[in-house]
């Protein structure tokens, strides 16, 4: 079931500014890319740094981060993940994403 009302608050960012996640889920081709980047397009509008990346391509950051002692240069950004489904995050990088 597509939630229409919810759509229509996206572009207010209530979602980042309440520190939700959101999360589009759905079959191939019903628009969850063009979604994440029109979310991510208006977060940038407003100043709001923002990454748009696969969930691996961020496992691999938090990695490195923890790696060199670098964890804050990766947390308190927004970060839109895709592909999170298909992405195994493991060992430390867990416990970051899971405390932001």
């Amino acid at each position: 079931m597509i939630m229409f009302e919810k759509l229509r608050t996206l572009p207010t960012l209530s979602a980042l500014y309440g520190h939700r996640n959101l999360v589009f889920i759905g079959p191939p081709g019903v628009g969850k890319t063009h979604l994440e980047m029109a979310f991510g397009r208006e977060c940038c509008l407003k100043g709001d740094k923002t990454y748009f990346l696969k969930a691996t391509e961020l496992n691999q950051r938090f990695t490195e981060a923890i790696k060199y002692g670098r964890e804050g240069e990766v947390t308190g950004v927004l970060a839109i993940l895709h592909e999170l489904g298909v992405a195994i995050l493991v060992g430390p990088a867990v416990a970051i994403l899971a405390c932001r």
